[in-house]
């Protein structure tokens, strides 16, 4: 029988594909000690690296007023959007053309932060993540392929490509985090709406070569 280990204990591999989506939400704290304790070996890992998901929950804390579950269902709403699309973007590339998959992708995605930023309440808050999540989902495959498809040193190219993404991925919720405090969530936000705007005027450097 097939088996497949997690974090250390082993399970029975399912006899059909299955996919899971958890949303869950919980004290900070909660996280840190886990951490600490060596019980969540891979939480450690996550909250080192840092996420810039952190900040949709965060947000409808600090700035909504809403409660800890509440504020939840803000990463909810960016995970969900973003698992859909990612089974469905080869299939929109194929069609459109992966220019108009990141173009439209940070469009998207520039309406939905924008729409975070300008919410009064919770439920806007909640359609401008998924909305930021939708756009956003798209976006990275299309660097990815098109850097793979280079020439030459494409495997160089993958290469600095991704180490500027994990650049993006550590730094940027730190910046974000220092932006809050030095002036506020909307100023703060501003930084990934200005980035996504500037994917949507760059998005032909993903164009294959013939066209």
């Amino acid at each position: 029988m097939k088996t497949i280990e997690v974090n250390g204990r082993r399970y029975r591999r399912g006899e059909e594909p299955l996919v899971v989506v958890c949303v869950d939400g919980c004290e900070y704290d909660y996280l840190t000690e886990a951490a600490k304790s060596g019980s969540a070996p891979y939480i450690a890992r996550l909250l080192s690296e840092g996420s810039a998901m952190d900040w949709s929950s965060l947000h409808a804390r600090q700035h909504l007023g809403a409660s800890a579950s509440l504020a939840a269902l803000a990463v909810g709403a960016f995970v969900v959007a973003m698992t859909v699309v990612r089974f469905t973007v080869d299939r929109v590339a194929q069609a459109v053309g992966r220019v108009w998959v990141l173009r439209g992708g940070s469009i998207v995605a520039a309406a939905g932060i924008l729409t975070v930023i300008m919410a009064p309440n919770l439920p806007v808050v909640l359609a401008g993540w998924a909305l930021f999540g939708l756009g956003l989902a798209g976006g990275v495959p299309q660097v990815l392929t098109a850097a793979g498809n280079l020439g030459g040193g494409s495997a160089r190219t993958m290469s600095r490509v991704v180490g500027v993404g994990y650049v993006a991925i550590l730094g940027g919720p730190a910046l974000i985090g220092w932006l809050v405090q030095l002036v506020s969530w909307e100023g703060a936000f501003l930084v990934p709406l200005c980035a996504l705007l500037i994917c949507a005027l760059g998005a032909r450097l993903v164009a294959p070569n013939a066209d």
